[in-house]
């Protein structure tokens, strides 16, 4: 039995011959990071282990699963420099997406990324 893995998102045991139903991997998930933290999202019904799940699916489907699009909410930041640096690594369709950002503190980063990397 060998093991094939999909962008770290999903990983799928395949047998040596013909498989009844395999199971497919996501067409919409990342790979987030947020300092030294990470977590899976996974947005096409798959388990996903993103606390805030249903609502950053909701955020990036309106942004056609580009984060860098996701509107900035308008929200007072205080002006402390204290940067945090997040990732979104994974696929939306078809497409492969590599996001990286350094926001200048946590409150800009929510206010630039929604409920994304609120974990």
């Amino acid at each position: 039995m060998r093991l094939m893995c999909l962008a770290v998102l999903s990983c799928t045991a395949i047998a040596a011959g013909p498989a009844a139903n395999p199971a497919e991997p996501p067409k919409n998930g990342y790979v987030l990071t947020h300092g030294a933290r990470h977590v899976l999202l996974v947005c096409d019904g798959n388990p996903s282990v993103h606390p805030r799940a249903t609502e950053a699916c909701a955020a990036l489907t309106a942004a056609a699963g580009n984060p860098a699009r996701m509107p900035v909410a308008q929200v007072l930041c205080t002006e402390e420099y204290s940067p945090v640096k997040v990732t979104a690594t994974g696929v939306w369709g078809e497409r492969l997406i590599n996001y990286t950002a350094v926001y200048g503190n946590r409150c800009r980063m929510g206010a630039a990324t929604g409920p994304l990397f609120a974990f």
